[in-house]
C-alpha cells in the first residue's frame, strides 16, 4: 500500500472519528437540555434589554422582525382570491376551563390546517395528498399525539402547543427532526397590558426553537434545513411569529452547564428575529384573514414549507403580479354595471393608457373598415358560452395570418394561464367568401370534435383543453330573436374557441 493510500485512510478516518464524536456531545447536550426554567435565567435579562423600544431614549428594538413590509403586501396580493375558512371558532374567553382549552386546541388545529393546506394548494400541487400532518406535544423529546388521543388520554393539560410535522412514508413513528415549524398554544402571551410579548414566552420559544435545531443536527436524513426555524406563538386572540437562525457548530458542548452554552449562542452566534404582536381572532372567534397577524402567520408557514419540500412551482411574484389584471377586471364589473348594453369595453386613441372606455359601435372604425373581429393587445373580449355563462378575456398577443384570427390571451377569472383564442368568421358571410367559409369551419369544427373527445374522456399532452366556446358579446344592443339567432350587428354570431 502506498504512502498516499495510508495517508487518505488516516486523513478519513479522523474525520469519521471526529464527526462520530461531535454527533455523541451534540446528542448528550440535547438530552441535559431539558429545564426550561434553568435556561429562562439564563436569557431572560439578554431579552429585556433587547426587546423593545426603550422608553426614556426611543431607540428601536435590537431584535428586529422576520420579515418586510413588502413581503407581506406581496403576499396579500398574491393570495387574492384564495379561500381560507376557520371553521372551528377560537373560544373568545381565556383558556382557563378544561372544555374551553379542548376548544383552543382543535381551533388552533384547524386554523393551522387551512393555512398549510391552503399554501400547498396554491403554490405547490392543485391535487394529491397533503405531505403534512399537526401533532401536539408536551415537552422536548416527548412523542407527538392528535389533538384527540391527547384528549381522550387526559393529557390536555400538559400540552404546550402543535407542530407540523413532514410525513415520512409510510413510517407512522413521528421524530423532532421532522418538525416543519412549531406553534406554542399559552393563556397569556402579552407582557402586562403591553402589546408585545412576555420574557417567558420568548424564551419557550427560543427553548423549543435550539432543540428543533439540534434535532435536525442529528437526523441521518437532513430534509429539513438546519440553519433556521420559525416559531408561532398564540393565545385565543394574539399572534406573534418568532424566528431563530444560527451555525450550532458555535455552540460550545463540553463547558457543564448547557443552558450557560445555549444562552451564549443565542447572544454572540445565532439571529432572533421577533414580529409585531397582532391580533388574530376578532370577538367572534373568526381568524382576520389579510390582516397582518395573520400574513405573518402565512409567511412563516410558507418559508418553513420552503426549507423542507423547496421553492414552489408558483412563486409569489408571478401571482402576485396578476393583480393588475384583477383590478382590470373589477373597472370592467364596474363599467358594465353602469350600462348593461357595453358589452365589450376598448380603449380609445385620446384616452390614458390602462382607461376603460366604452366605444359606440357606429363609430368604431373596426366595424367600418373590415368585416372580421380584428383584436389588438390589451383588449377585453365578453364570450357567451351556453354552459359557462359569460367569460372574460384579455388579449395579449396576435398570430393572425393565412385563413384563420388566432391570438395568445388570458381569462381574467384565473389570470395565470396564457390561453390560446381562436375567432372565425361571421355566418352571413359564408357565401360571398370561400376565405370566410374555411375559417368558420376550422373554429366551429374544432370545437366540436375537442368537445366530444373531451366528453368521452379522452385527454392527451398533445390535444388542447377547451376552456370556453361559444359566440362574441358584441358592443350596443343586441337585437336577436332568440338566445342561438343572430341580429343585424356584424359581429353578431361570431364563433369563439378558447383552448390551454
Amino acid at each position: 500500500i502506498s504512502t498516499h493510500s495510508v495517508s487518505g485512510v488516516s486523513s478519513s478516518s479522523k474525520y469519521f472519528q471526529t464527526s462520530r464524536r461531535v454527533y455523541k456531545g451534540l446528542k448528550d447536550f440535547g438530552r441535559e437540555f431539558i429545564d426550561l426554567e434553568l435556561f429562562n435565567q439564563s436569557l431572560d435579562d439578554w431579552i429585556l434589554e433587547n426587546y423593545g423600544v426603550d422608553q426614556v431614549t426611543g431607540d428601536q428594538p435590537f431584535l428586529k422582525p422576520p420579515f418586510l413590509t413588502d413581503e407581506l403586501r406581496k403576499l396579500d396580493l398574491a393570495l387574492e382570491g384564495v379561500l381560507f375558512q376557520q371553521l372551528f371558532r377560537m373560544p373568545c374567553s381565556p383558556l382557563a376551563s378544561k372544555s374551553v382549552k379542548e376548544d383552543g386546541y382543535h381551533a388552533l388545529e384547524d386554523f393551522l390546517h387551512v393555512i398549510v393546506n391552503g399554501l400547498w394548494r396554491t403554490f405547490w400541487r392543485k391535487s394529491g395528498p397533503l405531505p403534512f400532518s399537526l401533532s401536539c406535544f408536551h415537552h422536548p423529546g416527548s412523542k407527538f399525539y392528535a389533538v384527540e388521543k391527547a384528549i381522550s388520554r387526559g393529557r390536555l393539560e400538559e400540552l404546550r402547543g402543535l407542530a407540523l410535522i413532514s410525513k415520512n412514508g409510510n413510517n407512522l413513528k413521528v421524530h423532532w427532526n421532522q418538525v416543519v415549524e412549531l406553534v406554542l398554544f399559552r393563556q397569556n402571551i402579552l407582557s402586562g397590558n403591553e402589546l408585545k410579548l412576555s420574557v417567558s414566552t420568548i424564551c419557550e420559544a427560543l427553548f423549543y426553537g435550539v432543540h428543533i435545531l439540534i434535532s435536525r443536527c442529528l437526523s441521518k436524513s437532513r430534509t429539513i434545513s438546519n440553519d433556521s426555524v420559525f416559531i408561532m406563538v398564540f393565545d385565543s386572540k394574539f399572534g406573534a411569529v418568532i424566528k431563530l437562525g444560527g451555525d450550532l457548530s458555535k455552540l460550545e458542548l463540553n463547558t457543564g452547564d448547557p443552558y450557560h452554552s445555549v444562552a451564549h449562542w443565542i447572544k454572540c452566534h445565532a439571529e432572533v428575529l421577533l414580529s409585531s404582536v397582532e391580533t388574530i381572532w376578532n370577538r367572534l372567534g373568526n381568524a382576520n384573514w389579510g390582516d397582518l397577524g395573520t400574513l405573518q402567520v402565512l409567511l412563516a408557514a410558507f418559508y418553513s414549507i420552503v426549507q423542507c419540500n423547496g421553492p414552489p412551482r408558483k412563486s409569489i411574484s408571478s401571482l402576485a403580479s396578476a393583480h393588475s389584471l384583477r383590478l382590470q377586471k373589477r373597472r370592467i364589473e364596474c363599467r358594465l354595471a353602469e350600462n348593461e348594453n357595453a358589452k365589450i369595453p376598448y380603449q380609445q386613441d385620446g384616452y390614458q393608457h390602462g382607461e376603460i372606455v366604452e366605444l359606440d359601435h357606429s363609430d368604431n372604425p373596426l366595424v367600418k373598415n373590415t368585416s372580421h373581429l380584428k383584436l389588438r393587445q390589451g383588449e377585453i373580449l365578453l364570450l357567451e358560452d351556453q354552459q359557462q355563462g359569460q367569460k372574460s378575456f384579455q388579449i395579449q398577443e396576435s398570430f393572425i395570418g393565412g385563413n384563420y384570427f388566432l391570438y395568445g390571451a388570458i381569462s381574467l377569472d384565473y389570470p395565470t394561464q396564457l390561453l390560446t383564442l381562436y375567432v372565425g368568421a361571421h355566418p352571413s358571410r359564408l357565401e360571398p367568401s370561400w376565405e370566410d367559409m374555411s375559417l368558420w369551419y376550422q373554429v366551429q369544427r374544432q370545437t366540436k370534435v375537442l368537445n366530444i373527445l373531451k366528453h368521452q374522456g379522452v385527454s392527451s399532452k398533445y390535444l388542447p383543453e377547451v376552456i370556453a366556446s361559444g359566440r362574441i358579446l358584441h358592443p350596443g344592443p343586441c337585437k336577436k330573436q332568440s338566445p342561438s339567432g343572430r341580429c343585424d350587428h356584424p359581429w353578431c354570431g361570431t364563433p369563439i374557441l378558447v383552448t390551454l
